[in-house]
Order: structure tokens, then C-alpha cells, then sequence
């Protein structure tokens, strides 16, 4: 299942960017069993896929949640389209992220700028972390992927242009082309959902599932 969102994720921001979802998607949350165990690594491919960069922001050690939702407004009016909240632990509890996931238009605020209404159904969330303690309601606004950090010597796949990341840049538009190839088979087929009810984003959750 962990496999199965994490191929939904490259192909959900196809649909969010086309206007094809018909709702919102959830965030993209990585979870590991261990530190390096290549959480980041998998939202950069899928940034890197699309011809993006993924924008991250941190917490600070002594700013609490105000410092996050700072840091993921100015993100925002800085125009990211994808955006990764970056090895989040202990507690984390912001109503902010929580309403951008939900509502059709979000203000977004920052220091030394103005506010900006943002929308917020083109903007792709992505989180990762190793031992956080999430709200009930931003776990339900999210879609895990956990992951199992490999064995120490584990030779990893090398391509021409290097690593996994180098070979998707490099074949940008190749990769991208697979990716839209499945959107049209499935726009083609009339846009087919299944009855999956077992997540709060139903149509995300219905459509991926028939895909």
C-alpha cells in the first residue's frame, strides 16, 4: 500500500496543476523507520519530474508552530508550487495548514510583505518526519508513505547521468510523458472513480484508486 501512494504521488500533481481532480489532494507525507533513509530524496524526484524545484521549510528549535506557519507563508508568496515541510518532530499542531488544506482561497502572511490570497488547490504539500505527533486532523488531510531505510553497503541503482535524481532530469520530459499518457487513458475512459471511502479526500483517494 505504501507503494501504491507513492507512485499516486508522482501522478496526483498532473491532475491538481490540470484541474482534473475535481477536489483537493492530500499532503504527501513521508515517514522512515531510521534518519537518511531517503524521504526528502522521493519529493525531490517528484519535483524534479515536473520541471520544479521542491521549496523546503523547517521548524525552528526555539520558534514553535508560529515559526513553521511563518516560514510556509512566505513560501507560498514566494510562488512554490511544491513545497516540503521538512523533518517535522514532536508536536505538531497548526490550524493554518490544516484550513489551507480545506479552503478554496487562503491569505497568506508574512513578515516585511503584504498579505496575498493564495490558491490554495495549486500548490502541491509535501511533509517528512521520523517522530512526529500530528492533530487528528492534519493526519487525516495527509497520505503516508513510509519507507524502510536500506542495509549499510546497499548499492543503489546508478544511471549515465548518475543517481536516480540525475536520470529523472535528465529525462525530464520522457518521464513526464509517461505520466500524462496515464492521465489521458484515464480522461479517455470518462474519468472513472472507484467506491474507495476509506479517506477524507475522496476524490483524490477514488480516482488514484481506479488508476
Amino acid at each position: 500500500s505504501d507503494h501504491a501512494r507513492a507512485l499516486a504521488a508522482f501522478i496526483t500533481p498532473a491532475l491538481v496543476f490540470g484541474g482534473l481532480l475535481g477536489g483537493r489532494a492530500p499532503i504527501d507525507l513521508g515517514e522512515a523507520d531510521d534518519s537518511q533513509a531517503g524521504k526528502g530524496y522521493r519529493l525531490k524526484i517528484k519535483a524534479r519530474l515536473y520541471g520544479e524545484s521542491m521549496r523546503t521549510i523547517s521548524q525552528k528549535k526555539n520558534g514553535g508552530v508560529g515559526s513553521l506557519e511563518e516560514a510556509f507563508n512566505a513560501a507560498l508568496i514566494a510562488g512554490a508550487s511544491f513545497i516540503n515541510i521538512d523533518n517535522v518532530r514532536g508536536n505538531v499542531d497548526s490550524p493554518a495548514i490544516e484550513a489551507f488544506m480545506t479552503a478554496d482561497s487562503y491569505v497568506a502572511r508574512s513578515a516585511y510583505s503584504k498579505n496575498m490570497d493564495i490558491d490554495p488547490r495549486r500548490v502541491i504539500l509535501c511533509m517528512t518526519s521520523n517522530k512526529a505527533d500530528m492533530t487528528t486532523d492534519l493526519a487525516n488531510r495527509s497520505a503516508c508513505v513510509r519507507i524502510i531505510k536500506q542495509p549499510p553497503g546497499y548499492a543503489f541503482a546508478t544511471f549515465p547521468e548518475g543517481d536516480v535524481l540525475d536520470h529523472v532530469e535528465t529525462n525530464q520530459a520522457r518521464f513526464l510523458g509517461a505520466v500524462f499518457a496515464i492521465v489521458k487513458a484515464w480522461h479517455a475512459a470518462g474519468r472513472p472513480r472507484t467506491k474507495e471511502t476509506r479517506h477524507d479526500f475522496r476524490k483524490w483517494a477514488q480516482t488514484l484508486d481506479w488508476i
